[in-house]
């Protein structure tokens, strides 16, 4: 699966996505993931996103991603339990949302799901 990983600072997980053979890209802010996703927006099966970007916020580059694309995958990764800026969401089909530092085998399972639909 190819995924990008959108975050600053998500080493344990980028080492073990890899590990899994998956294909990643990194970006490490907002502007650099929308360059990815502009120059080529079907090159991802889906992207894992911090909600504390550099650059801004996960909500607001996943509303500018869904200008690009309604239907990639969307994994939102945050510290805390899901705050009702990220209620707006719910009704998206194609966003998941994961705890981070939560165990690698919750996002596995994310994963799992979202690539027996390819």
């Amino acid at each position: 699966m190819n995924i990008l990983i959108v975050d600053s600072d998500e080493k344990a997980l980028t080492d073990h996505l890899d590990g899994l053979g998956h294909e990643l890209q990194k970006a490490d802010s907002a502007a650099s993931a929308l360059e990815y996703l502009q120059g080529d927006p079907d090159s991802f099966d889906t992207l894992v996103i911090e909600a504390n970007l550099k650059d801004g916020t996960g909500n607001d580059l996943i509303d500018k991603i869904r200008e690009i694309s309604q239907t990639i995958h969307i994994i939102l990764m945050s510290a805390e339990a899901v705050s009702s800026d990220m209620l707006m969401f719910f009704d998206d089909l194609f966003l998941h949302y994961h705890l981070k530092g939560a165990s690698h085998v919750d996002i596995d399972a994310l994963l799992a799901d979202i690539e027996a639909e390819f």
